[in-house]
């Protein structure tokens, strides 16, 4: 083989390694758009179940709240008017049902 053979040879693989080297930067670049795509439509989907979440349990915490704030209310109702009878049981007295809880002497 000649020497201009080899150069010629060296020059088809320079040209065919360029070509596959842009080939495969299309490819990338592509690819790399396709994922972006992707992604971002990925992120909107996580936004709006999020979003969707967010409105169902402000709804379900806003009422877990005020069941909570009532129940608490009750439950501090009960304890002060059985501390009030304890009190008064302990001074000899007892609390009129309806009264409002003024005591009476027994």
């Amino acid at each position: 083989m000649s020497r201009a053979d080899e150069m010629e040879g060296l020059r088809n693989d320079i040209s065919a390694l360029r070509e596959a080297r842009f080939t495969l930067i299309h490819d990338l670049r592509s690819f790399a758009g396709g994922m972006r795509k992707n992604v971002a439509e990925m992120v909107g989907g996580f936004r709006s179940a999020h979003a969707e979440m967010a409105d169902r349990t402000r709804g379900e915490r806003a009422a877990f709240v005020s069941t909570l704030r009532a129940t608490v209310a009750g439950l501090r109702k009960q304890f002060a008017d059985e501390n009030l009878a304890v009190r008064l049981a302990w001074l000899g007295r007892r609390v009129q049902p309806g009264s409002g809880g003024r005591a009476r002497r027994k």
